[in-house]
Formats: structure tokens, sequence, C-alpha cells
């Protein structure tokens, strides 16, 4: 970086689990907290993360590589942040929290580094690190402009590491060998960017700055003053529109944003506006649609505006029943019961599926006359060494078929109308259904989504998949759940309670 506080090529930790890269989201977020700067630069020029069916979220640590395309992109981004940022006067007086007597102005521009840089790295400055900002003066000097200094400290400290990414060092715990138990500097940051994926306002600033995020009774309390922060509806949102793989739909824009919309409305309803058992989120008798979702649904339009829309005898049901999920669940030309079943496995009852063996010719596995689809899938799974995972998923999509890739019912097959479907499935261990409200109730009376939810939010958290040793608190999580009404926002909190949550650790063994 400009400046050196801080060389990336110099942060030599002993585990990667240490520095957490902001992503995308979370880099406008922040940006918009730090500079007032709602532009969202980072969606469009920081590398794309990387998810897969076994990674669902941008948090992931293994998604998190650095590379040329980051050093690059994050320098013209600070560039040109700062510009903005500094052209705009309200920003600047923001900014600079002083009145400079002139552009050799060092106790001015003292007070910039200090408080844009405690705001920036989440913790406050040593002195040595100011005096490295302050190298910025002569070039305020030779423009006559203070300002010249104040953008580049402002340019400089959004390129550094320590901004881009979240430090968790820790101090190691003694007794426990592998862990490392996080400041309050690094609780307050942990905790904030989990619940609303941005820098810590400023009350957990001054909680970090004395020593009150020590224990989890205090982690608790911090965590429940901020479930009422509007930022923590979006941070919910994006979690679920990750879990469920619906944040990017292969769809055209405006049928892609009804269906997120309609999705958005269920889960904003039971878990804020009407607080009520998580549960209904899979069992809502009515969906919020526009008069083009209703159309492909089958069901009353709510009119010239979206609304909420009973649904009836459609033999629908809550989210699985949206044409988000369903949509997200297919290729890009079909419905696919192998997707959508490994779907519901890994995603809703935290049953993980390996993926397929590399270089298999799945089409040349399928019989010459057969030609209905359901055939040609049993075909495959009875050929060679897939039955074994096959027979985990397959059962579970045959029960969404009747469903097509944009959640429009139909009785045959869309190239095939000879070929009927039945819309009989089979949870593992659970038994048969029928559709998606089968489904729905199927899942819900396995009691599966208690828990895998619990579990999918702790690997939001933490980036990473639990240990086997947080099993047993992870379970006393869900119990708690269970037993406080099924309230989505008390799992963010139980979560952030959770003693392991004020730790690092370096090489986590017993995680998938």
């Amino acid at each position: 970086t400009t400046s050196g506080v801080v060389d990336a090529s110099a942060v030599q930790l002993s585990d990667s689990s240490a520095l957490r890269r902001l992503t995308r989201t979370e880099y406008d977020n922040t940006l918009e907290d730090l500079l007032g700067d709602h532009t969202r630069p980072g969606s469009l020029k920081l590398p794309e993360e990387v998810t897969t069916p076994d990674l669902a979220f941008d948090t992931n640590l293994k998604t998190q590589q650095p590379d040329a395309k980051l050093i690059s992109s994050a320098e013209t981004l600070a560039q040109e942040a700062a510009a903005r940022a500094f052209r705009d006067p309200a920003a600047r007086k923001f900014l600079v929290p002083c009145t400079p007597s002139g552009a050799a102005d060092a106790a001015c521009l003292k007070q910039v580094v200090s408080a844009f840089g405690r705001r920036a790295f989440r913790r406050p400055l040593s002195a040595d690190e100011v005096d490295r900002y302050l190298a910025f003066q002569p070039f305020a000097v030779e423009a006559q402009d203070f300002y010249v200094a104040a953008e580049l400290v402002v340019r400089a400290m959004l390129q550094e590491p320590e901004f881009l990414y979240r430090l968790e060092v820790g101090t190691a715990d003694r007794a426990r060998a592998g862990l490392f138990k996080l400041n309050g500097s690094e609780m307050a940051t942990r905790l904030s960017y989990f619940l609303r994926g941005t820098t810590p306002d400023q009350e957990l600033l001054k909680l970090a700055d004395a020593d009150q995020l020590g224990t989890p009774e205090q982690v608790r309390a911090a965590a429940a003053r901020l479930i009422s922060d509007p930022r923590v509806r979006d941070r919910v949102q994006d979690f679920h529109g990750q879990w469920l793989s619906y944040k990017k739909l292969q769809l055209p824009t405006e049928l892609a944003a009804a269906m997120q919309a309609e999705t958005k409305a269920l889960l904003d309803r039971v878990i804020f506006d009407k607080p009520s058992s998580y549960l209904d989120v899979f069992s809502a008798k009515e969906t919020f649609i526009d008069a083009t979702l209703a159309e492909l649904y089958g069901l009353p339009s709510p009119g010239a505006q979206p609304g909420w829309v009973p649904y009836g005898k459609s033999r629908r049901l809550g989210i699985l029943s949206h044409g988000s999920t369903l949509a997200a669940t297919s290729k890009a030309t079909d419905s696919s019961p192998t997707l959508r079943g490994r779907f519901i496995s890994t995603r809703l009852m935290c049953r993980p599926i390996p993926p397929p063996p590399p270089n298999v010719n799945a089409d040349a596995m399928i019989p010459a006359d057969a030609v209905c689809k359901k055939d040609k899938i049993v075909a495959q799974r009875s050929t060679g060494t897939c039955g074994g995972c096959h027979v985990q998923m397959d059962p579970i999509g045959f029960g969404l078929e009747n469903y097509d890739r944009e959640g429009r019912f139909r009785a045959v097959e869309d190239v095939h109308p000879e070929c009927s479907i039945s819309g009989e499935g089979n949870l593992p261990d659970v038994g048969a259904f029928n559709g998606a409200d089968g489904l729905a109730v199927a899942l819900l009376s396995s009691g599966r989504i208690q828990d895998c939810v619990v579990r999918e939010v702790y690997r939001f958290a933490l980036g990473r998949d639990e240990t086997d040793a947080e099993s047993a608190a992870l379970q006393a999580a869900t119990t708690q759940f269970n037993g406080e009404g099924q309230d989505f926002r008390q799992i963010l909190v139980s979560v952030a309670a959770m003693e392991s949550f004020g730790f690092r650790y370096e090489n986590p063994k017993g995680t998938r």
C-alpha cells in the first residue's frame, strides 16, 4: 500500500482463518457507512465470490483466496471512492472533524487519521501508525490544499489489507491448543459483519474499547441490541438468498425480481413484520405475488399491485412452492429431480452428498429406448457406481417434478407430453410424499429443518463448517430455538452467544 502500514506480503499468520476478506456486499455496505457512498462499486469491480453446492456462502474461507484482480480492483475502488467523498461537501465535512488552519495543519490531519483509521480498521491506531499517515502532509503543502493530504489518507487506508480483510488473530488459549480468544475489537467486528454485514457502529466500538465483549453474556446483550438494526433485515435476506440458492436466477430480469420479491416478502413477514414460528416459512398458506406470478402459478391475481394471495387448492405451500427456489434448483432449460433432491438433502437436511466421480458421462448410461425423464434417471442410477448417491436425491426430486423450472404446474413432461408426472416422492428416513406441499409437511415432520438452519447460520457466521466438538453446542442452540417459539432472530442471538463464536480456530479438525 501507499502508506506501508500493513503490507499484504508481510502478513504471516499461522492459519488462513485469521484473514476474512470482505465480500462484495460487505465492502459496499462498509463504504456506505464510512463515506456515505451509495454507489455500491464493489458489486461491479471486486472479484465475484465463488460458491458451490457444498459451499453455499460467500463468507466461506475456502472461497476467499486473494488474487491479482482483487489487488488491482481495490486500488481503483479506493482512488475513486476517496475522490467521490472529497467532492461531496457533506462527506468531506464528516471525514474531516476539524477546521484546518492551512495546508500544513498537522494537528487537524492527525484527527483525520485517528478518526477514519479507527472506523476503517475497526480498532484504534497506534501512535506510530498515525505518524506514518502524517507523511502525506507535504503533498498538501505542495498543493496548498489541506484536503489533498486528507484524501490521500482515506485512499491509502481503503487499500490496506486490514481494511479489505477482517484480521482475527486473537490470544492463544493456554488450556486448549489451536484456540485463540478474540479481543474486543475483533469481536465487535465479527459480530457486526455477522448480523449487519458492515463495520461496527459506534456503540459496538465503545463496548470493544471498554472490554465489554469478552463473555458470551456480554455478546448476547450486544447481539440483542443489534437485532433491531435495519441492516439485520438485509443480512437475513442475504443469508437466505445464498442458503436457498435464489440470490442469482437464470431467468429474465423482471421475472427473477418478482420471484425474489415474493420470497423476500414471506421472510420479512415471518421473521420481522409479524414474528411467528420460523417454520411458517415452509408452511405458509398464502404468498406475495404480482399479476405475472399469479398467472404463472395459476393463482388469483392480486390486481395492479403485488399483494398476498391464498394458495387455496393449488397444492402449494410455503417457500418450496416459490418460483425462486424451484428455478434455483433447476437446469437452464428444464427442471432437475437430481439437483432438487440434492438441494433438499444438503441445504434443508444438512446431509452432505459426495460429488459425482470425475469424467462421468451420464448420457452414456441412458438406454436407447428410454423416453420419459424419470425412466432415464432411474436407468442412470442403476448403472455403475452412481446409484448410492442418486438414491438419496432423485426420489426427493421426483416429488417436485410437477413444477417446471419456473414453478409452473404441469401434469405431463414439457418435451414428451405422453409422459405423465405423478408427483410421487420419497424423503429418506421420513417416507413418501406428493408435491411441494407434501414435501413441506414431510420435512417439517422430520424435525431436520430446525437443526439444519441453526447449523447453516453458524456456517454463515464463522465462514466454515462446524467441528465435531461444536455439535453439542449447536444442538443446545436448536433446543433453545424450539423452546422459544422458533423465532429466527433467536438463532442469530444464540449463535453469537456461543463460546466458540469468540474464538479463532487454527486448523479446526472434524469439519466436513
